[in-house]
Order: structure tokens, then C-alpha cells, then sequence
């Protein structure tokens, strides 16, 4: 299961940034697989969309993330951002709450996050794949 960041959606839907084409690449090397959105992610993209698009821009961002599936937020994705988080301070090494809570709602699910972002390399048990 293969659970999109925000930095690869970004990197993905805008060809003017210099991840544009590793995001892309990464997409069609894995097609056939089935890509997940967690809602922090998803919400960060609304509020993406909004300041650079207005309130049409959410409309596009639905069928922009057709080809995406959610993932639900429970009490045990809840559970295991509180564990991380509580990992992550204990160690010295805390990343900020919302790519907690991404990193929760992925490890729960056992899958992989997509991302560029290197916090999440702190993250004991979260499997993470860079492009």
C-alpha cells in the first residue's frame, strides 16, 4: 500500500517544480498498485488548493486525486501517532504534529509513504520510500 505525502502530490500535480518529474516517474513505475491518501494529507492539499486556486480549486483537486484511494483516521491510527509521538521525544527527535499524525495513520496501515520529506526517516517502523 503505497500512501502519498504532500510533497509528492505537490511535486506530482505542479510540472514547474524540480520534483515534478521524479514524482511522476515514481507514479508510472508503480502503476498497477493502488495509492493512498491519508486525510492530514488530504487536508493539507485542500488548504494547498484554496490559497493557490480559491475555493475552485477544491472542485479540480477531486478529480485530480481520482486515481487515489483515502485512508480512514480511527482511535488506532490515534493510538500510533500518540506512540510515535511519544517515541519521537523521547529520542530528542520530535517532527512537527501533522506529519505525526501522516506517519500514525501509515504505520497503523502498515504501508509505505511516498515522500521527500527526510522527518519521517525518524520514525522507527514507518516505511518510507523516497523518489
Amino acid at each position: 500500500m503505497r500512501c502519498l505525502d504532500i510533497s509528492h502530490l505537490i511535486d506530482y500535480f505542479r510540472p514547474d517544480r524540480d520534483g515534478h518529474a521524479a514524482a511522476v516517474s515514481y507514479v508510472k513505475d508503480h502503476y498497477g498498485e493502488s495509492f493512498f491518501v491519508p486525510p492530514h494529507v488530504a487536508y493539507e492539499l485542500s488548504q494547498y488548493a484554496i490559497e493557490t486556486k480559491g475555493p475552485e480549486g477544491l472542485s479540480q483537486l477531486s478529480k485530480d486525486l481520482a486515481w487515489t484511494k483515502s485512508l480512514a483516521f480511527g482511535s488506532e491510527e490515534a493510538t500510533e501517532a500518540a506512540r510515535i509521538n511519544a517515541e519521537l521525544h523521547g529520542s530528542g527527535t520530535p517532527i512537527n504534529e501533522m506529519d505525526v499524525l501522516i506517519a500514525g495513520t501509515v504505520r497503523a496501515a502498515g504501508g509505505t509513504l511516498v515522500t521527500r520529506d527526510r522527518d519521517y526517516e525518524r520514525v522507527d517502523g514507518l516505511d518510507v520510500d523516497r523518489y
